[in-house]
């Protein structure tokens, strides 16, 4: 064994172990082969530390990174001096070693001692280009298959599913054995009971896999829909039969996601109006509109309804952003004074809201709103407002957001230069050298990738630059204290040819 041999003295000095990346294991690993059990213990903790901190397993990067590491098989037995759970890690590295006989050495080792985060490098060896190798993982796997172990598959889901794409031998057919044993009645039922327990990508993996095997049942349906995540409640929209079950349909009109509740709504055939009708009275008040354009269509096949009158009487009595924007689809410019009412709320989505229906009855004045209400303490309301301004841009906006931009805080000041950075032209230049002398680190990194995409876009500018947007960029560009700024060395060389670009 390599600990007789063993290059490193334990009279010499130990190596810095203050690593934190896989690539850095490989310079320290012969520690773990010391004869100076002391070393030897604090390089294989510090192994095991950067190992546990990988919170996703890449294959050809930790290939990379460990193959080279000098092993033989003989030297595997010196991991068992140390705890368990770092000799694991051990074993996990030595299974990603060059060398063939070390990694089957290594993967029966793991084999014998399951773990749940050691289990995706016995995944990855069932891709060997070595037979014993595959050999061995195959084994492991269906081991854990016989000791039915199925949340050790459902954790590591996406090597399970990498396992089909490898293209050096076909694992369709230990593919389809883990999905057999994870999909049988007896498992199916075990996950369920412990489904809150794993992540969202999980969930959604194994929700997925009864979908595509046809396993649905009512009550796997109902855990679906109950589900946290609007992409797993999708599943089950997408894959039941939602239109002969009316109180499915209900239930889902009144779903959090909107897309959920536009599927909804679009499933109601004509006919079955009435047998929804109270569900979309309430969504002529939904937040989408196309929920409540929807929903005004299918009431409107039942009976005659003066919508209008039904968002009056709602903002009146109960405001919200459907009944807000409904009031103007329906309305005219008489209701803009009740509209520029909400601009005054204390809720922030009330005056999003009611910018955005001013725009739908008077476009130009909802545009000047924007400019004042960019300065609002919401993001909310500062995305509306860029969001009416960059629909319809002009030349004049741009005097017009500078100040706004000079005076705001930190927020505004971002969403200004995000405004303006979908304006062409030379003198956006000097925004964009406004903003990389921010303090804000947000802000001052949004203004390094506006002034490198204007720059790229600058080379092919035809446009003739005229002297006041000259002058407005040389005057920015006169004011910066270059050096004190610590600019990255590609902004530093474009605040550098300012000058060249704009004063020939």
């Amino acid at each position: 064994m390599a600990i007789f041999n063993n290059p490193f003295k334990s009279n010499k000095p130990s190596p810095d172990f203050n690593i934190t990346k896989p690539s850095q294991v490989a310079g320290i690993f012969n520690w773990v082969l010391n004869e100076n059990e002391e070393v030897a213990r604090r390089a294989a903790a510090t192994v095991h530390r950067v190992l546990k901190a990988e919170t996703s397993f890449k294959r050809k990067g930790l290939y990379n990174s460990f193959k080279y590491i000098n092993l033989q098989p003989d030297d595997l037995q010196l991991f068992e001096r140390f705890e368990s759970h770092i000799a694991l890690s051990l074993y996990a590295i030595a299974s990603m070693n060059g060398n063939g006989y070390v990694r089957e050495a290594a993967v029966q080792k793991l084999s014998s001692i399951p773990e749940s985060s050691t289990f995706p490098f016995i995944l990855f060896r069932l891709g060997d280009w070595v037979p014993a190798v595959r050999a061995q993982a195959e084994n492991s796997v269906r081991k854990l298959i016989e000791e039915a172990k199925p949340s050790f598959f459902i954790e590591h889901h996406k090597i399970i599913d990498w396992l089909i794409h490898v293209e050096r031998v076909d694992l369709g057919a230990i593919h389809e054995e883990i999905s057999q044993f994870l999909f049988s009645a007896k498992n199916i039922n075990e996950l369920l009971q412990t489904i809150d327990e794993y992540p969202e990508g999980s969930r959604y993996y194994l929700f997925k896999n009864l979908v595509n095997r046809q396993l649905l049942t009512p009550s796997i349906v109902e855990l679906i829909l109950n589900d946290s995540s609007y992409l797993i409640r999708l599943l089950a929209v997408k894959n039941s039969d939602i239109m002969d079950n009316p109180a499915l349909v209900k239930k889902l009109l009144s779903d959090k996601n909107q897309k959920i509740r536009i599927y909804a709504i679009n499933s109601i055939q004509i006919g079955q109006e009435q047998l929804y009708k109270k569900a979309l009275y309430h969504s002529i008040f939904d937040s989408s509109f196309l929920v409540r354009s929807k929903a005004r269509d299918l009431i409107s096949r039942m009976e005659e309804v003066n919508f209008y009158k039904l968002y009056q009487d709602r903002i009146n009595q109960q405001p919200s952003i459907g009944a807000i924007i409904g009031l103007a689809e329906t309305g005219s410019k008489a209701d803009i004074p009740k509209l520029e009412m909400f601009m005054l709320s204390e809720t922030s989505k009330y005056r999003s809201a009611s910018l955005f229906a001013l725009s739908i009855l008077d476009f130009d004045t909802a545009k000047s709103k924007a400019f004042e209400l960019l300065e609002d303490s919401s993001n909310m309301v500062k995305k509306m407002c860029a969001n009416i301004i960059t629909s319809s841009r002009s030349a004049r906006d741009l005097p017009r957001l500078r100040p706004i931009f000079d005076s705001g805080d930190h927020d505004t000041k971002r969403y200004v230069l995000k405004i303006i950075s979908q304006y062409g032209g030379w003198s956006v230049a000097g925004d964009f050298l406004k903003g990389i002398q921010e303090p804000n680190e947000m802000l001052k990194y949004m203004a390094y990738a506006c002034l490198k995409s204007w720059y790229v876009y600058s080379m092919r500018l035809a446009t003739t630059m005229n002297e006041s947007d000259k002058q407005y960029v040389l005057d920015v560009y006169n004011q910066i204290d270059v050096e004190s700024l610590e600019l990255p060395h590609d902004i530093y060389g474009i605040v550098g040819r300012v000058p060249f670009i704009f004063d020939f």
